[in-house]
Parts: C-alpha cells; sequence; structure tokens
C-alpha cells in the first residue's frame, strides 16, 4: 500500500466518525473498482475556503463573498471572531475526543451558508489526523510549512504534543487571517520552518493588545507554554 492510499484510509478511519457542527461532514465512501479510485462524498460548503492563497503576491486574499455572508447573517463586521470561535468549538470537540488534526490552516476552514447560526464555519481534511492515548507524543512531521510548529522539526527525536501543535496551528491561522499574511513565510519550506523556529511575530499597528495576547499565547515556541483550546474559547479577544 503506497503512503498516498495509507493517508487516505486514515482520514477515512477517523473522519466517517467525527459528529459537530464545526466539523465537515463524511457522508460517503465509494470504492470504485472499475476506475481504482475511491471517492468521498463530502458537506457541501457553498462559500469554500475563507481565503484564497494567491500564488502571484505569495499572500491570502479575502474571500468577500463569504464576508459578505458574515455581515448579513450576524449583523456584524468582526467577521474573524465569528470564524474562529466556531472553529474553535471544532477543535475543542477533536481534542475531548483525544483526536488531533496537525494540519490546521486557512485551506481548510470552510463555510456553508444555508445552515443554523454557529455552524457556518467548518473544519475539514483529516489526512494528517490521528488518535492519541492520554499525554500521547507524535514522531512524524505532519502539517503544512507556515502552520505547523517549530517542535515538528525535531519530532523524530524529541515528539511533539499534537493538541498543542494544534493550538499553534489555529493561532498562526487566525493572525493570517487577520493581517492577510502568514507571520513566517520564506523562499523554501527550510527557511519557512526555520523563521517559525527562531524569529518573533510581528505584529501590526492596528493589532489590539487583546488580539497580540491570544496569538502570543497560543504560539508559543516551547509547546509545553501554550494554551489548551479551552483556553482558547475563553478568551477576551473573542468578546464583541
Amino acid at each position: 500500500m503506497t503512503d498516498r492510499l495509507k493517508l487516505l484510509y486514515n482520514e477515512i478511519d477517523i473522519w466517517k466518525f467525527l459528529n459537530h457542527n464545526n466539523i465537515c461532514k463524511l457522508y460517503q465512501i465509494i470504492d470504485d473498482p472499475d476506475d481504482q479510485q475511491i471517492h468521498l462524498i463530502m458537506q457541501y460548503c457553498d462559500l469554500s475556503q475563507i481565503m484564497n492563497w494567491n500564488e502571484e503576491n505569495l499572500q491570502y486574499n479575502p474571500n468577500t463573498k463569504m464576508e459578505q455572508f458574515i455581515i448579513q447573517a450576524y449583523n456584524i463586521q468582526i467577521n474573524s471572531k465569528i470564524i474562529f470561535k466556531q472553529i474553535s468549538q471544532g477543535v475543542k470537540y477533536l481534542h475531548d475526543s483525544n483526536i488531533v488534526n496537525r494540519d490546521i490552516k486557512i485551506d481548510n476552514i470552510l463555510c456553508k451558508s444555508d445552515c443554523d447560526l454557529n455552524e457556518h464555519f467548518k473544519l475539514a481534511d483529516f489526512s494528517t489526523a490521528k488518535k492519541i492515548q492520554n499525554n500521547e507524543y507524535l514522531f512524524d512531521c505532519a502539517g503544512t510549512p507556515g502552520f505547523r510548529g517549530p517542535e515538528h522539526q525535531f519530532s523524530v527525536d524529541k515528539g511533539y504534543d499534537g493538541k498543542k501543535s494544534d493550538i499553534w496551528s489555529l493561532g498562526i491561522s487566525i493572525y493570517t487571517y487577520v493581517n492577510l499574511k502568514l507571520p513566517f513565510w520564506k523562499n523554501s519550506e527550510f527557511e519557512t520552518d526555520l523563521a517559525s523556529l527562531n524569529d518573533e511575530i510581528q505584529f501590526r499597528n492596528e493589532n489590539s493588545n487583546e488580539f497580540k495576547d491570544l496569538i502570543n499565547k497560543m504560539c508559543q515556541k516551547e509547546q509545553q507554554n501554550r494554551i489548551n483550546i479551552d483556553e482558547v474559547l475563553q478568551d477576551k479577544w473573542f468578546d464583541f
């Protein structure tokens, strides 16, 4: 079995049991022997990703259609808090179930318009997700450069806490959505990973003190110093 196929079966094994309003649902698995392909039928999220990657400018662009929907549905301009409160609820569900995602990023956060309030934003893609035992350390370098924590660079030797790794990635996603750029993006994956290890996050002047405080607590270089998902959800930045 190829590594790619192993990832797919792993994704299916975890995803098919997940049931939360802020997790994109997997409805059906079609294993077609004729064309030797496996098709995953997932929940349709009509407004797509919350941001779109611009390869030319190497940055994320806002999904303006989604942003207009938030203003209409929630009667509020501060859409980042709406989005990431809901996604954090999805992450809490995973962590309470001892499941770690290990690839939380802007690209894997989708928006569905035709559902109840507080259910519009959904976490998708569980190809690197893993069911863990209490306090189990992981030793493979999963995740996406720019979003994964610095501890992934030493994963083979030292291992890492999957839940705290998710907190870092969630914090980077919040930062990226608010500031339209990744904090550690460089010219190569190696340089990007190195920057996440050595560089400090730079904030914009318009970033609030509450925002800076939350991101700093989520993106501590030492994983044991990061807050957990319950503390994220209780943070005052989400108040509005």
